[in-house]
């Protein structure tokens, strides 16, 4: 069941970073097509960003394959990681080209530029950033139901890429209003420092991903699920673990047993504990834990003596 289910999970994974992939190459054409006619600065930010967006998407494709592959003898956590390096190159990308438009507008600027007005050009730019935002909402909608940082990154990316669009196009119309061409570079300036933003957080998003932090409401969630379960089949908890795997997150943990539980009794609650926390997780945890008894778990390969003792370290 769990197998079938995943299998699923990840053909839905996949078409979705397929359909995606096909409205970036075409929506390139159509921005290329857009800055020929309008020669806006606004509209090259925006064309560029996609760009960059299909380049960092075909990375997120290729990540997303190997985030599927299960776990191997070179690999024995699985591929899960490889999300937080799509993710870190995705904002890196941004954010360097997010650097090179904004130079070209500043630069726009100061010795100034003519926009052509295109009717055409504002409905190419306004009907990308319509469908980039609409691809952007649903692929964010399905990377959270499937758990996909992957897909989701792509998604906020997406929607970025919409609002770009859109700025693009206010540009192209206060033009043709006022006719005045700064609103060209003006725009395009702002449009490059929300793409500058967006690309920090997504390198954030992968060093915290890489580093192992933690969401305090992930650990505040599992914490409750803990205290609940190990009521139920009378034992405690201590010695929390959790590890973010770019899917959902490892986690490892001592269980406390009163005095006198037997082996078979501990190792059988154990594991249905275990089947009761991935359960309440929705999958999103591997869960492996550590068995002690209550009384004198203190004592036994925690403190620094015993250590020395039976493990004799210097």
């Amino acid at each position: 069941m769990n197998s079938a289910n995943g299998s699923l999970n990840n053909s839905a994974q996949k078409a979705a970073m397929t359909l995606s992939l096909s409205a970036g190459v075409l929506l390139c054409f159509v921005k290329g097509y857009a800055l020929w006619l309008t020669d806006s600065s606004a509209v090259l930010s925006d064309a560029a960003e996609s760009v960059v967006h299909l380049i960092a998407l075909a990375f997120a494709a290729y990540s997303l394959r190997i985030s599927s592959k299960p776990a191997d003898d070179d690999h024995n956590y699985g591929h899960g990681k490889v999300a937080f390096f799509s993710a870190g190159f995705e904002g890196a990308v941004i954010l360097g080209t997010a650097i090179l438009v904004f130079w070209i507008a500043i630069k726009t600027l100061i010795y100034g530029g003519r926009v052509e007005v295109s009717i055409l050009g504002q409905i190419l730019v306004g009907a990308a950033g319509l469908i980039n935002g609409c691809l952007g909402m649903w692929l964010i909608r399905q990377g959270k139901k499937a758990k996909s940082l992957i897909l989701e990154a792509n998604g906020r990316h997406l929607l970025t890429d919409g609002w770009t669009s859109g700025a693009a196009l206010l540009a192209l119309l206060l033009i043709q209003f006022t006719g005045q061409n700064w609103w060209d570079p003006i725009l395009a300036i702002l449009i490059t420092i929300h793409l500058i933003v967006s690309g920090v957080k997504l390198i954030s998003v992968s060093v915290s991903g890489l580093m192992d932090e933690v969401e305090p409401e992930i650990k505040q969630k599992f914490e409750k699920i803990l205290d609940e379960e190990c009521t139920l089949f009378s034992m405690s908890w201590h010695h929390l673990r959790i590890r973010p795997n770019g899917n959902g997150y490892f986690v490892d943990l001592h269980l406390l047993f009163p005095q006198g539980t037997s082996l078979r009794k501990a190792h059988n609650d154990a594991t249905h504990f275990e089947l009761a926390f991935v359960k309440r997780t929705e999958g999103r945890a591997d869960v492996h834990t550590h068995l002690e008894p209550l009384e004198d778990h203190d004592e036994y390969g925690h403190s620094e003596e015993f250590s020395k003792k039976h493990l004799d370290l210097n």
